[in-house]
């Protein structure tokens, strides 16, 4: 494998090509696609990237209302990228974009908010995130409430592993 000089950047141009190759590597893919890719990075408040001799090896993308929210719409980082510090980086430039925004962080009220697959929550609890029970998703469809139940399932699993 070649050498891992990884370049970070805050606002990058991403194609959405390019974010559909990244959700490929870690499974996302099955239920995203180029053209909602587009319109996804066109509604992004924020996107800092992660590239290894130029290819796109991680991402992470902000939404919100420029005045009081946040939320991490995605922290996407390729297999053989993870655990080698890529996602951390880039929370912490989601962060630094929250406290220079003046949104959700620091004493400036408001939310940042995001969803956290199994295993790395403890990425987010490390960064300053703290679990909070007042959630909730719409779950309008018998899949959809199938989906959420299943992934609230397997998160108390493996929260409950550690």
């Amino acid at each position: 494998m070649p050498k891992m000089n990884i370049e970070y950047k805050a606002h990058d141009t991403v194609t959405p090509e390019e974010m559909q190759s990244l959700e490929d590597s870690v499974g996302f893919a099955f239920h995203r696609n180029v053209e909602r890719n587009r319109t996804a990075l066109a509604g992004s408040l924020f996107v800092a990237t992660a590239r290894c001799n130029g290819r796109l090896v991680g991402l992470v993308r902000l939404v919100g209302d420029g005045a009081y929210i946040l939320h991490v719409a995605g922290l996407t980082v390729d297999p053989d990228f993870q655990r080698k510090g890529v996602g951390r980086q880039l929370m912490q430039m989601a962060i630094a974009f929250a406290r220079e925004s003046k949104i959700g962080a620091g004493d400036n009220m408001g939310e940042f908010t995001l969803f956290a697959h199994a295993g790395a929550d403890t990425l987010y609890e490390r960064l300053g995130f703290t679990l909070a029970r007042n959630g909730m998703v719409l779950t309008d469809t018998e899949s959809r409430q199938d989906h959420e139940l299943n992934f609230e399932f397997e998160w108390k699993r493996r929260r409950d592993q550690r």
